[in-house]
């Protein structure tokens, strides 16, 4: 059992969040290696193979430590890849606008409604989904769930295919899963991708509520897309992953890829609130993973936020 401080901090994974009390703790600053009180050197760690710049302790680097200015301009061009691949304006209502962040999300029923984080469509003029197959369209409406960190996009797109929740809470899943998604990987990728992970334990308290915790490769851009079983079903849907060094700080503890997951039954208890007509799967064998890929090809979408 973990016993979770309020000061634990969490990054989402599409924007930065903090815990009960994280806003009271002081941000490192992004200007040079800094150390933190009783804490590790930290640095701006630039992996060239994926071109990502993250803030993390020297001794966690496995790339070449950079200068802020450098880090700066590593993600500009990042920016300046994501505005030039989406930033077609799909409907004229975000003409003009600019593409802010991108997420994940799937679809969830045959009219065409989408489930998402609300932190990735939150403060958006428009929301846009680009589906693996199809045109990029423009959501016809936000329906929020804050509290859950949840949010329903109803489109009026005709989805290629639809994600089906696993049978029960998905409690009892332990062990082996995958993330689908479009975490960002240098550049942000346009494909759903699957991300091998650890389902470790479930929590009951956390500063989010009730959640699953996952170790693996928890990405900026991972938030809103599901987490599956090895037979392919939903069983919960990504927030955020925990800020290492943020953690480290306050409580000492190196927590390494640790990312929290909304359980499944919530999700669905939210879907059951608006008239949602989704999918529940049979018990299925696993699946191997390219099958598990083809399958969420057809129903992975991006989320992009304009404004």
């Amino acid at each position: 059992m973990i016993f979770w401080s309020a000061e634990l901090f969490v990054r989402a994974a599409g924007i930065t969040a903090v815990g009960l009390l994280g806003a009271m703790a002081a941000s490192i600053p992004a200007s040079s290696p800094a150390r933190a009180q009783d804490g590790p050197v930290v640095v701006n760690c630039f992996d060239e193979a994926h071109e990502t710049v993250k803030r993390i302790p020297a001794k966690d680097c496995k790339g070449r430590a950079i200068s802020a200015a450098e880090a700066a301009e590593v993600r500009k061009r990042r920016q300046e890849y994501i505005q030039k691949v989406l930033a077609k304006a799909p409907h004229s209502d975000v003409e003009g606008k600019r593409l802010e962040r991108v997420g994940s999300g799937f679809f969830v029923a045959e009219d065409g409604s989408v489930l998402t984080s609300h932190h990735v469509v939150d403060g958006c003029s428009g929301v846009s989904v680009a589906p693996s197959f199809g045109e990029m369209a423009l959501a016809t409406d936000v329906v929020p769930f804050a509290e859950a960190d949840l949010a329903l996009l109803r489109t009026a797109v005709d989805p290629p295919g639809i994600a089906a929740f696993a049978e029960g809470t998905g409690s009892a899943v332990m062990g082996a899963g995958f993330l689908s998604g479009y975490p960002e990987q240098g550049m942000v990728s346009l494909s759903p991708l699957l991300t091998p992970v650890e389902i470790l334990r479930h929590e009951s308290q956390t500063p989010r509520g009730p959640a699953i915790l996952v170790r693996g490769d928890v990405r900026k851009g991972n938030s809103g897309g599901p987490l599956l079983d090895t037979a392919g079903s939903v069983v919960g849907v990504v927030l955020a992953e925990v800020d290492s060094v943020g953690m480290y700080k306050v409580t000492g503890t190196a927590v390494p890829e640790v990312g929290f997951i909304l359980p499944g039954d919530r999700a669905q208890r939210f879907l059951d609130a608006q008239g949602v007509e989704y999918q529940r799967s049979q018990r299925r064998p696993l699946q191997p993973a390219e099958r598990m890929l083809e399958d969420v090809r057809g129903y992975m979408v991006q989320v992009g936020c304009w404004n």
